[in-house]
């Protein structure tokens, strides 16, 4: 809505008119969109790739489309059953539905290679299957449910929704899917032609072994793969943000994240004060530090302003004077109403026997950006360090 509102002004605008669109908002959409696309059509393109491997293995229309319908109603179940436990689900957990799709098949799968040999008897089917598809239920759910001890809230979502998904869907392939396979594959082949193109026991030991030793050989040559850290991994291919934020770097070097992100903490204004003082002093002292950007310009100072209220004083005093000069100059109605209230202000920081901090809400939205004090007095404070050697 906000990148269809940016272009509809920008039209209006001229052709001129550039409006781009970047910052964490804009990534957080973005990255959104993207992974709910990517899901959507990663769930559509694997229920249709199973309908179609499951129809060139049985070929039996009715069979596929019981599968296809199964395997809806354990994701909705399992969907259900997400949204009654969590109320709303991440972008991350919403990748679900396709781990889920290509695991339930396989009890489909298994179920209806059983049937071929009962001969239309569901019980037969049940006494053979029940065992490993609620053995396989179980210690595939258990995989999942443990990435609830991972320390991000989505992937801990996913597990659970697989995990929860594995058992339903053994549940209602064993007591739906089961008694219509069980009459689907009367009279079918079971299959007892022979291996197929599959290698022979012989060959497929020797080629375990070779392929074994090529991954050893690999390993022991290239060493193990590492890890990437980089969050660019997760912004979409054709991201407009990254351009737009790649364009501000380009014209602005100072603009990104060359520099370490420090924190200052402190009990009291004035504790805060001597301390930032403190790190500019030690930059300026030790080049092998680099440089730092402080805002100690910004924190108010206590002393300063004790020396200051009598200047203020004396020209809070000579408000109906000045005002009055300034209406003789010609100066507007607004001019003199702003004017008016800056005095006000002045006349209160002269009259103040404490520290006077900034109190309207822009100027705590500004202070905010690089400042946070609490009304106990602790504070903190945010730096950026420039170190005089390359970092990664």
């Amino acid at each position: 809505e906000v990148r269809s509102a940016a272009d509809a002004w920008a039209r209006e605008s001229g052709q001129e008119t550039r409006v781009s669109i970047t910052g964490e908002p804009a990534f957080a959409a973005e990255i959104g969109g993207a992974m709910e696309r990517d899901m959507r059509r990663t769930s559509m393109l694997a229920t249709v790739l199973i309908l179609i491997m499951g129809w060139v293995m049985q070929r039996r229309l009715a069979l596929m489309g019981g599968m296809g319908m199964m395997v809806t109603l354990v994701f909705l179940v399992t969907l259900g059953l997400g949204g009654w436990i969590y109320g709303e689900l991440s972008i991350m957990a919403a990748g679900f539905a396709a781990i889920l799709i290509g695991l339930v098949v396989d009890y489909g799968v298994v179920i209806s290679q059983e049937a071929k040999h009962a001969g239309g008897d569901a019980s037969v089917v049940r006494r053979a299957t029940r065992a490993p598809v609620i053995w396989a239920a179980l210690t595939t759910a258990a995989v999942f449910f443990a990435l609830n001890l991972s320390g991000l809230p989505g992937l801990a979502q996913l597990g659970t929704l697989v995990g929860i998904g594995m058992i339903v869907g053994a549940i209602l392939m064993l007591a739906m899917f089961l008694p219509f396979a069980a009459k689907a594959c009367v009279k079918r082949d079971p299959g007892q032609r022979g291996g197929g193109p599959l290698p022979s026991r012989k060959l497929g030991r020797r080629l375990t072994v070779i392929l074994a030793l090529a991954a050893l050989a690999v390993l022991g040559f290239r060493g193990m793969p590492g890890i990437s850290f980089d969050p660019a991994l997760i912004h979409p291919r054709d991201s407009k943000a990254a351009k737009v934020l790649e364009d501000i770097a380009t014209e602005f070097p100072d603009w990104g994240i060359n520099g370490w992100r420090m924190v200052a903490k402190a009990d009291s204004d004035a504790g805060m004060l001597a301390k930032i003082t403190e790190i500019r002093r030690r930059f300026d002292h030790s080049p092998e530090l680099g440089d730092a950007r402080l805002p100690l310009g910004w924190w108010p100072d206590e002393a300063a302003q004790g020396q200051n209220r009598e200047a203020l004083g004396k020209l809070a005093a000579r408000s109906a004077e000045l005002l009055d000069a300034a209406d003789s100059a010609g100066y507007g109605t607004a001019a003199l109403l702003v004017n008016r209230a800056i005095f006000r202000q002045l006349e209160g920081m002269a009259k103040s026997e404490v520290l006077v901090l900034p109190r309207h809400e822009n100027a705590k939205r500004v202070m905010n950006l690089f400042l946070s004090r609490n009304p106990s007095g602790s504070a903190r404070t945010r730096w950026l360090a420039h170190p005089p050697y390359p970092y990664g």
